[in-house]
């Protein structure tokens, strides 16, 4: 053999084993991602959080498409109260893998973050690839659609949401609150304030609002928050008898019902010296989800052009960011975390 060809040969064995070499390693670091990734599972099932962000970030850092390792670490994060980081973990997770739960998990955070357009476009997305499969994209979207205003699209919305998912008695209880505040809103009869939002299949024979309510009720009777609405309803309706009723079952179901046992007592008639803190609590958490909404239905505009004109004298111009509001789940906050892989070797949810 010549030696040309003596030295291309050994310069083809060279590279053979170079490139082995390269192989080698590559799966060593996938290896290592993975176990770390599999630690990080691990850590956050056992409630050990910042240990899990610590191991997802490793795996990532080692192999930087471990497409599951981002979207749990932008859980985690989330968790954590790392609002920004988690969006930036979920969009890297979607940039690899543009599928329907992180199309949701990019929208949870964006929520978080109280962005709701972009949070509302998110879930739309992620909803038009699986229709069916995702209850609460469209829950969620229902909370986003509600704070923006926009009561028709937000029932349509919760009312999907349950169509999927019967058993989320929030979901259609949501429905039930726009159809009641339509309906004050616009001081007309239910059936009138009923037309502009969601068909909710509310039983025959009675209005809007209490049919929705005693459906919710019939097919969620441990639902005790449906009680005390449908109480509050009757209130607003100056049926006193119905109203204290109501308030009664919620008792029955619930006995430490804040909200309930406090309505139960000025209405008959007992002194009260103050609400307790129970009631405040209870009362603020079933309404600040929906309270900016509200405020909008009603086109209360005094504390936002007080905030303008107070943005105006400090700044010149600009305004500030608009601050969300926190609720109880079934009464406008969005559900739960952002879902976990549940593909690869577990996901963190």
């Amino acid at each position: 053999m010549h030696l040309a060809g003596i030295i291309g040969l050994a310069s083809v064995i060279l590279g053979v084993r170079h490139f082995v070499r390269q192989v080698d390693v590559a799966e060593a670091l996938i290896q290592n991602a993975d176990d770390a990734y599999q630690r990080g599972n691990a850590l956050f099932q056992r409630g050990q959080k910042e240990k899990a962000r610590a191991a997802y970030e490793r795996a990532v850092r080692l192999f930087p498409k471990h497409v599951y390792a981002w979207s749990n670490l932008g859980t985690v994060r989330r968790e954590l109260g790392d609002l920004q980081g988690s969006l930036a973990a979920h969009q890297q997770a979607l940039e690899l893998l543009p599928s329907p739960r992180y199309h949701y998990n990019v929208a949870v955070s964006h929520q978080s973050l109280a962005d709701n357009p972009a949070a509302i476009a998110s879930y739309r997305t992620a909803i038009s690839l699986n229709p069916d499969g995702l209850p609460d994209a469209y829950f969620n979207l229902g909370v986003a659609l509600q704070e923006e205003g926009d009561l028709q699209e937000a029932s349509r919305a919760y009312l999907r949401a349950y169509a999927i998912d019967p058993s989320n008695a929030g979901a259609l209880g949501n429905h039930c609150n726009i159809l009641q505040s339509v309906e004050g809103r616009e001081g007309g009869g239910s059936e009138q304030a009923g037309e502009d939002v969601g068909e909710g299949g509310e039983e025959a024979g009675a209005g809007r609002v209490e049919g929705c309510y005693l459906r919710l009720i019939q097919a969620h009777p441990e639902y005790d928050r449906a009680y005390v609405n449908l109480g509050g309803y009757y209130y607003t309706q100056g049926e006193m008898e119905k109203s204290a009723a109501w308030y009664m079952k919620a008792l029955e179901h619930n006995p430490q019902n804040a909200i309930a046992a406090h309505a139960l007592g000025a209405l008959g008639g007992e002194k009260l010296e103050g609400a307790s803190l129970a009631y405040l609590a209870e009362l603020f958490d079933s309404y600040s989800a929906t309270f900016d909404a509200s405020l909008h239905a009603l086109e209360y505009k005094s504390p936002e052009l007080l905030r303008r004109a107070v943005d105006g004298h400090l700044e010149g111009e600009g305004e500030a960011g608009k601050v969300g509001w926190g609720g109880e789940e079934g009464q406008g906050r969005s559900r739960g975390r952002a879902v976990g892989t549940g593909e690869g070797g577990g996901g963190s949810s």
